[in-house]
């Protein structure tokens, strides 16, 4: 039994050739898969399915809308989709996302004010995607035959894609510049670019999601969320030296940096967090609720804040 295009497919094999013994037949429609292509089904020992309904790959149909720091929400100008693991580019008129429509699957980067948008050309499945130092370009996980790599190319058209030289893994986030690059493998490493230079940062129990780290506007600093024994809680990281400080108190995941530095953004929970911050040496009070209407909706896939208080 396996899944194409949100449909159960099922086909006789015979384990001991190792062979289909007939053709493929469609068993169920509309059964909810995720961008990495799982469907959501299984089957009990006595052989009875089950599987959870849904169309396009994973996500709530939705459009992206902005959120300020009193909960009012102002739309986009972006039509209902399945918009996955958006990030806004730096001068922020735009998004790059993982569109997860079953027509129209795929690498997005839209227009927020025109509501326009291009679908990347890419190879392969993709995966994470984000900024690459500026807002015409985006970098992101692309699979090879011999495991996933960085991938980049420009933001304003579509064009053949580009490895990110001396760089392998999956998950990673991006400094500002575009000269530091942060992934989990066997471990958290930091990549200086050109060339792909690596040092590790010593954490433990890293979380590998690429929406799970940033860097600070100045790329002096990482946050993160790792697991401290008993749940995810953000941290700071020095990017250069061994510095470390703990942010949230009752846990804490995606972490996000205001722009001018100073404040650093978190989930938890269902509820979107604050932590004024301050560096030379990293300093944080306690964390406090921020922008009201988060508190009612489930956390989002995209947070990306551009001056949450404006």
């Amino acid at each position: 039994m396996y899944s194409r295009d949100g449909a159960l497919t099922a086909i006789p094999f015979d384990l001991e050739r190792l062979q289909a013994t007939g053709p493929p037949v469609k068993v169920l429609d509309d059964v909810l898969t995720e961008s990495s292509g799982a469907a959501q089904f299984s089957f009990s020992a006595a052989g009875t399915l089950v599987a959870v309904p849904g169309r396009g790959l994973g996500e709530g149909v939705g459009t992206p809308v902005w959120v300020d720091r009193r909960g009012r929400v102002t739309p986009t100008a972006l039509k209902v989709a399945q918009y996955r693991t958006a990030r806004l580019s730096p001068d922020g008129t735009r998004i790059v996302s993982m569109r997860t429509d079953v027509a129209d699957a795929g690498l997005w980067v839209h227009d927020l004010a025109r509501g326009t948008g291009i679908r990347l050309d890419t190879p392969s499945r993709t995966l994470g995607a984000s900024w690459f130092g500026s807002s015409d370009r985006v970098i992101y996980q692309s699979e090879r035959p011999d495991g996933w790599t960085l991938a980049e190319q420009r933001a304003t058209y579509s064009q053949q894609e580009t490895d990110v030289a001396g760089v392998r893994g999956s998950g990673a986030s991006v400094s500002a510049d575009g000269r530091q690059i942060a992934d989990v493998q066997t471990g958290l490493k930091i990549y200086s670019l050109p060339g792909g230079t690596m040092r590790d940062i010593d954490v433990v129990r890293p979380n590998p999601a690429g929406n799970s780290r940033a860097f600070s506007p100045d790329g002096r600093f990482l946050a993160i969320t790792a697991d401290d024994g008993a749940r995810q809680q953000v941290w700071v990281h020095a990017t250069q030296g061994v510095e470390r400080w703990q942010v949230s108190v009752d846990g804490g995941t995606m972490p996000r940096w205001h722009p001018n530095g100073r404040e650093l953004l978190y989930w938890r929970g269902r509820q979107l967090m604050s932590v004024p911050v301050t560096t030379g040496p990293v300093s944080a009070p306690e964390p406090r609720p921020c922008c009201s209407k988060a508190a009612s909706t489930p956390p989002p896939t995209m947070s990306a804040p551009t001056g949450c208080g404006s």
